[in-house]
């Protein structure tokens, strides 16, 4: 579920910051504080659509790209099996370690459209096969960041 690289793989730390996500994350109570990305309401529909009814599992891979000055990206890698998509999100994990240490904690992370102040907003619970894989990740995160 993790593996490390440094940012010498040909991107620069501003290229790194270009690519992250944008649409956003947040933590939300769900009886566990469970993180959550946001993504395009269009991609989010793509992927409910195409899972909806199905047996589904979803393969969960954190990468974790870092430098020698303390940057650290974690690029989450969810693929939906049984619908064959794949959905790749790119978060600076230095201004979003609560996002990781949640995460290492429930074993859970969540995908929502992005038009959160929507009433009944979709949400879409992923349960990471391994969260012992999570919790390495968050120990590897720390450590970089120190």
């Amino acid at each position: 579920m993790d593996k490390t690289r440094g940012t010498a793989m040909g991107n620069s730390f501003e290229d790194l910051l270009n690519l992250a996500h944008k649409e956003g994350i947040t933590i939300f109570n769900n009886n566990t504080m469970i993180p959550c990305i946001f993504i395009k309401p269009d991609r989010f529909d793509e992927i409910a659509k195409a899972c909806y009814g199905k047996p589904l599992a979803v393969d969960a891979n954190l990468n974790i790209l870092h430098d020698e000055q303390k940057h650290v990206f974690v690029e989450i890698l969810l693929k939906f099996s049984a619908a064959g998509l794949e959905q790749k999100i790119l978060l600076y994990a230095n201004d979003n370690l609560d996002f990781f240490e949640h995460l290492a904690e429930s074993g859970i992370i969540a995908l929502a459209p992005k038009s959160v102040g929507q009433a009944g907003m979709n949400i879409f619970m992923v349960q990471l096969p391994r969260r012992d894989a999570a919790e390495k990740a968050l120990e590897l995160i720390k450590s970089y960041l120190q």
